[in-house]
């Protein structure tokens, strides 16, 4: 979301700098690799999936008639809810639609304020998977760190340091 703000808000340049971790740049492949069956996509799905739906169903209470409540029950997918959910109430065509128009990736050019983006190659929900060549930004890309799990050291000895990296780079901004 702040990417996307900072692309098309004319007045993103009252910002002096910004940060974003783990950045959605193509949500489409995030959406596959969730739904792909994989043990550990199936562990997102299950971790996310009942909350989304559960807040769904409560939204479709207050709103009746407006949502598809035995589908919605029913979806195994993200991207089925997202089609069912996410679309129409943010105004999409569809969960392609939402993805084209909400993905950061093809809007990186636009960017103009000073933006630090940390992510990690490993990382299958986020993938940085961008082409850029725009001045205003700053690429940190790790070999590993997941999904927002930039972290070095030992079991014992965890060392998480994208936090004071990330501070230190807003600071000599």
């Amino acid at each position: 979301m702040l990417l996307n703000f900072l692309a098309n808000d004319p007045n993103a340049a009252r910002l002096d700098a910004a940060v974003a971790v783990s950045t959605p740049f193509q949500l489409a492949r995030g959406v596959g690799f969730i739904d792909s069956g994989s043990l550990l996509a199936r562990a997102y799905l299950q971790r996310f999936l009942p909350a989304m739906k559960a807040k769904a169903l409560a939204k479709a209470k207050q709103h009746p008639g407006r949502f598809d409540v035995k589908a919605i029950a029913a979806t195994t997918r993200i991207r089925d809810f997202d089609h069912l959910v996410t679309a129409p109430l943010f105004g999409f065509s569809s969960a392609e639609d939402y993805y084209a128009k909400c993905s950061t990736g093809p809007q990186l050019d636009a960017i103009r304020t000073p933006t630090l983006l940390l992510s990690a190659s490993d990382d299958a929900l986020a993938p940085p998977v961008f082409e850029t060549k725009n001045p205003a930004l700053d690429v940190l890309v790790t070999r590993r760190g997941g999904h927002v799990g930039f972290v070095e050291g030992s079991v014992l000895k965890p060392r998480f340091w994208a936090e004071a990296r990330l501070l230190r780079w807003l600071q000599e901004r």
